[in-house]
């Protein structure tokens, strides 16, 4: 079953507003161990080329505790919002 994120959101907005409201969902971000034992783990990461106009994106998903490799997908596209640092 999929899971579907609690706070849904089109980020379709100003990168000063997008950072607010990075920092209002900090503040949701569970820090107790409540799941029990994690079978599975995910690396995401983006980069960008052609001066910021494209946008690389991979994850990669591996099984614990000997991190064999399960999956991983890339994907590539015009930049749709900025990179803020």
């Amino acid at each position: 079953m999929p899971l579907t994120p609690a706070h849904c959101h089109p980020w379709n907005l100003a990168p000063a507003a997008a950072r607010d409201l990075q920092l209002r969902l900090a503040e949701q971000v569970e820090q107790s161990d409540r799941y029990g034992r994690v079978a599975l783990v995910a690396g995401i990461d983006i980069a960008f080329e052609q001066a910021g106009t494209i946008t690389r994106a991979a994850v990669a998903v591996l099984r614990l505790p000997d991190l064999l490799l399960v999956e991983s997908a890339l994907a590539r596209g015009p930049t749709g919002f900025p990179y803020v640092p």
